[in-house]
């Protein structure tokens, strides 16, 4: 039990700083933030879609399925290239995208909202959800670099928040390390 309590308090103080490191570094430099996020999941991406022609190639060898696994990895790979070097452009994209769902998926609830539910509490819910959607699709779409920046900074604060919380719960178990009984 012991051992167990402390692996969790490490894990958590691990994650907390972590946390807290990863939101003082969104809300002070969110640029630089941005960036290299967008280049690990770029990364990710091309180690994805070399795996995946690796894996494609060993099926087709052995006569095995393996036209929509290459097609996915090497559209992988491609997006992954292009995401590490035009990473601005690439997240110009990705929110402008991001907008368009949601404008369209705004718009859908507000039609359902106005025509097929009745008037009354759960009626004003959606379309005040639709309109709060329609509002964040239109400022990705029409300001997609400056609406990531704030989603940063929003994402730096919460960051903060849930390190805070993960290094209280580490320290709140050493203290229950103590006295067990107040676990229970």
């Amino acid at each position: 039990m012991e051992n167990k309590l402390k692996s969790y308090r490490v894990t958590l103080a691990i994650n907390g700083v972590v946390a807290l490191l990863f939101g003082v570094l969104a809300l002070f430099v969110p640029n630089e933030t941005i960036r290299v996020v967008a280049i690990y999941f770029g990364v990710l991406l091309m180690v994805a879609g070399v795996i995946g022609v690796i894996v494609s190639i060993q099926n087709m060898r052995k006569e095995r399925p393996y036209v929509s696994a290459l097609i996915n990895s090497l559209v992988s790979l491609i997006i992954g290239i292009f995401v590490v070097f035009n990473t601005q452009q690439s997240l110009i994209v990705f929110a402008i995208i991001i907008g368009i769902w949601a404008l369209v998926i705004g718009a859908v609830q507000l039609y359902i909202a106005l025509k097929m539910i009745k008037p009354g509490t759960s009626q004003r819910l959606m379309i005040i959800n639709s309109v709060v959607t329609l509002v964040f699709g239109l400022l990705l779409f029409f300001n997609p670099f400056e609406s990531i920046v704030a989603f940063v900074y929003i994402i730096g604060v919460m960051a903060l928040f849930f390190g805070a919380i993960m290094l209280f719960f580490a320290v709140s178990i050493r203290t229950a390390e103590t006295n067990p009984e107040e676990l229970i």
